[in-house]
């Protein structure tokens, strides 16, 4: 086991992992590890859940660059400065990537066939499906949440306050979350990964190198709510 490796304790929980090595993300995202909406888990339980090597799983982590000044950057933001930035995040997401990948997934409908077919447009569904929800979950956030994490005083950590009108709470928008990477996990079971088909269909090439950068996104940003803005409002 490599020296890095061997700094971090298995019982070392999977959110400070995350924060000390956030290029290592996409290696959890392939083996399943919902590091956003469960980032107090020890890394040897969530192993010891889905099958696998705690030490080889390590090693794999500890080859990426160790970065925790990108992620520091985040945790020292005021509630202001986090929001704001969440914001934007949003926008690239629902107002860019997402509406380009539904071009791509149209052209590719248009002329594939038989399997292929099928999955693109079982694919396409699922997409569908994640943009429509996260649609009305973004616009909650930005219209309800972050307005009162913008203002508030006394109340910090009251949930009720947050919801607003909205039925909606804290817990019940991390139950989102968790319905969101669902979906994004159910995509990377069609696709393999998202890993680059043979071939030279450029469509398609886009089409897998486009999903996995917004599976990455968008799993940060439920990532960053739960771990640093929702946490640190509370302790206002």
């Amino acid at each position: 086991m490599s020296e890095a490796a061997i700094r971090i304790s298995p019982l070392e929980e999977v959110g400070r992992i995350v924060v000390a090595f956030p290029r290592a993300t996409w290696i959890l995202i392939c083996n399943r590890i919902d590091y956003c909406n469960r980032p107090m888990i020890p890394l040897v339980d969530v192993c010891h859940e889905k099958g696998l090597c705690t030490a080889e799983l390590l090693e794999e982590i500890c080859r990426e660059p160790e970065e925790g000044s990108s992620l520091a950057q985040w945790c020292n933001h005021d509630i202001p400065g986090m929001v704001h930035r969440l914001i934007q995040k949003h926008q690239d997401l629902m107002y860019g990537r997402f509406e380009e990948l539904f071009a791509i997934f149209d052209a590719l409908a248009a002329t594939q066939t038989g399997r292929q077919l099928t999955v693109t447009l079982e694919m396409r569904d699922l997409y569908e499906l994640l943009y429509r929800d996260l649609r009305i979950h973004m616009l909650k956030e930005e219209n309800v949440v972050f307005p009162y994490l913008l203002s508030f005083g006394n109340t910090a950590g009251d949930d009720s306050r947050i919801a607003g009108s909205s039925p909606s709470s804290l817990k019940s928008l991390s139950m989102e979350h968790e319905d969101y990477v669902g979906i994004l996990f159910r995509m990377l079971d069609f696709s393999g990964n998202h890993s680059s088909p043979s071939g030279d269909d450029i469509n398609l090439t886009s089409l897998h190198a486009g999903l996995r950068s917004m599976t990455e996104d968008l799993m940060w940003i439920i990532f960053l709510e739960n771990y640093f803005l929702f946490p640190h409002a509370r302790s206002e």
